[in-house]
């Protein structure tokens, strides 16, 4: 539980800080994280999250594309999965939206 609401956590900070973010679906660590183009419209951005994806398994953090318009990040890792994990990989998420993709 612990690990799961401090991930979930991370990935709220992270959709005030940057736009494409949309919502942080889910609970424990069953989560989507979907991203969008436009907060108004909440036009999938379908594109934009393949080539996050790319980018994250240049940096080491496997991730697919998911739902109906591929714009949803599932993130389900093991149950054994430490914070430090799930820093690295929120960092590293971060560092791809910061830097570009």
């Amino acid at each position: 539980r612990v690990v799961g609401g401090h991930l979930k956590s991370r990935l709220q900070a992270l959709a005030t800080e940057h736009p494409i973010v949309g919502t942080v679906h889910g609970s424990g660590l069953y989560l989507g994280l979907e991203f969008i183009r436009d907060h108004s419209t909440l036009e999938p951005a379908t594109e934009e999250t393949e080539a996050i994806c790319n980018r994250l398994l240049e940096l080491g953090v496997i991730m697919q594309p998911t739902g109906d318009h591929q714009n949803v990040l599932k993130i389900k890792p093991p149950l054994c999965v430490s914070k430090e994990s799930v820093d690295y990989f929120v960092d590293s998420l971060n560092r791809v939206l910061t830097t570009g993709w």
